[in-house]
């Protein structure tokens, strides 16, 4: 994998258009998201040698700002992870699904976040068909 680069980077004013944006209501828990509304920013590998069909969110609070969680979704199954690995059966398995992204900004509130994209992709099968064909696009524009 190469460095990753935000979708509306490569892809301007459509990008802007089709953002995610989700609206948090009234928290109860502490360590529950906060009220407000985030917009999950894509980001795409710009190695073009590279096709690991992963996507990184950065989930923004648009009222402050700031970065809540950086989150990494690879919607193929786990033996094509696997096998895009080389073989390594641990990263494959990380790869697969959503989950924090290692090398990414989080703030206490990431795993409240993480378990909310995980919610937003069960129940929105229209989400990861849209991360799919941004990815193909961003792929296009790389070349």
């Amino acid at each position: 994998m190469g460095e990753f680069i935000p979708f509306v980077e490569l892809c301007g004013e459509s990008a802007e258009i089709e953002t995610r944006e989700i609206l948090v209501s009234a928290s109860l828990r502490q360590d529950a998201v906060p009220t407000g509304t985030y917009a999950l920013l894509e980001s795409y590998c710009a190695d073009t040698d590279c096709d690991c069909r992963k996507v990184m969110i950065s989930m923004i609070s648009k009222e402050s700002q700031k970065m809540l969680a950086t989150i990494g979704y690879g919607w193929e199954n786990e033996q094509f992870y696997i096998d895009w690995m080389s073989g390594d059966e641990e990263m494959g398995r990380k790869l697969t699904g959503a989950y924090l992204e290692p090398g990414g900004k989080q703030s206490h509130y990431a795993r409240a976040c993480l378990q909310l994209f995980q919610q937003i992709v069960a129940n929105e099968p229209s989400l990861v068909d849209s991360m799919k064909r941004h990815y193909k696009i961003f792929r296009q524009r790389l070349r």
